[in-house]
């Protein structure tokens, strides 16, 4: 059978006696996923690292602390880190306090540094925060490290906490960190609510901590 070129191509489909009729747009469309379904996932995970990369030197390049200088020795090093790594180094990017020597410490340090990704996020919310400092950054991300995954998912629910500076969070951190996988949870659902006053929510999280596991 001779097919012009235009005209809806005819496709077997379940059994011989079955047929169904893919127009040329739509067979474009499904070799266009095909095509990223069967795509390599570390050649996605090296894009998205390209583009935090650039993303972090594009900020780095606006914090009027750097020189040029700082920028070139360390940037190939910087192209070394992994995706979570450059997340934590843009957010403190913009910190004002972020000099040559505080960037330069911080570099050789992050190889070192293991967050989870929620964490992370937490991490970047807090630096953009008034008050935020690189020693106040690097306090916290001691006190992030190595938390179990409930924890990370409780901490993150506190960027939806408004009104505050950076340095009255890390008590709130400590207090989650101390408490127990169901204290935790709790937590992250009292996070959740809006309007909460940061004392109110401190008051609570003691509470929490206070109470047995059947009553959390």
């Amino acid at each position: 059978m001779t097919l012009h070129p235009l005209l809806p191509l005819p496709i077997a489909a379940h059994n011989s006696r079955t047929w169904s009729v893919i127009r040329p747009g739509r067979l474009h469309i499904n070799i266009t996923l095909l095509f990223f379904l069967f795509l390599n996932p570390m050649a996605i995970d090296a894009a998205m690292e390209e583009v935090v990369y650039d993303k972090t030197i594009g900020t780095l390049t606006a914090n009027p602390n750097l020189t040029r200088q700082d920028l070139e020795s360390t940037r190939q090093t910087i192209h070394t880190l992994s995706y979570t790594q450059l997340r934590v180094l843009r957010a403190f990017s913009s910190l004002p306090d972020l000099a040559g020597q505080e960037l330069h410490s911080l570099i050789s340090d992050l190889p070192n540094i293991a967050l989870r990704f929620e964490t992370v996020l937490l991490l970047d919310y807090i630096l953009a925060l008034p008050k935020a400092t690189v020693p106040l950054g690097r306090q916290l991300v001691k006190m992030l490290a190595d938390v179990s995954f409930t924890t990370s998912n409780a901490l993150s629910s506190m960027s939806s906490i408004t009104g505050v500076n950076a340095p009255l969070l890390l008590p709130l951190i400590e207090k989650v960190r101390c408490l127990d996988g169901p204290g935790a949870w709790a937590a992250r659902a009292l996070f959740e609510q809006i309007d909460v006053d940061i004392d109110a929510i401190e008051r609570a999280i003691e509470i929490i901590a206070s109470m047995s596991p059947d009553q959390q």
